[in-house]
């Protein structure tokens, strides 16, 4: 009967164990969730402020440059004229810019790679 007594206790250390080790694998699989939570946090906050602070720069040089432009000069005047004539050679100027850019990465993709076909995105 002692004999039955030692098989129930080992039976009961060996379920321990078990446990234990459910419980520290379940320990480490919330660790690594909660790591995984706490680093997609950190680069939503940072892409949250870097948002803002582009949106911020931009929301104040284009709300100047519409009230001077519509509030403080006439419309038929030579300064809007000039004004007008500015921002569409700014246009053209980025675009042109952003054709030889793309020319240029093109260039350099098929230089590296020959064989390869090139999709580049900016």
């Amino acid at each position: 009967m002692r004999k039955k007594n030692s098989s129930n206790s080992d039976e009961t250390v060996e379920e321990t164990l078990v446990f234990e080790e459910h419980d520290e694998t379940a320990i480490e699989s919330v660790e690594s969730v909660i790591d995984e939570v706490v680093e997609k946090d950190k680069a939503s906050i940072v892409s949250k402020a870097v948002y803002k602070s582009v949106y911020a720069v931009s929301f104040g040089v284009v709300f100047s440059s519409l009230l001077v432009s519509r509030l403080l000069v006439p419309k038929n005047s030579m300064v809007a004229k000039a004004l007008h004539d500015g921002s569409e050679a700014a246009k053209k100027a980025v675009e042109e810019k952003e054709q030889l850019i793309m020319e240029v990465v093109e260039e350099t993709a098929e230089i590296l790679s020959p064989d390869e076909p090139t999709a580049v995105a900016i």
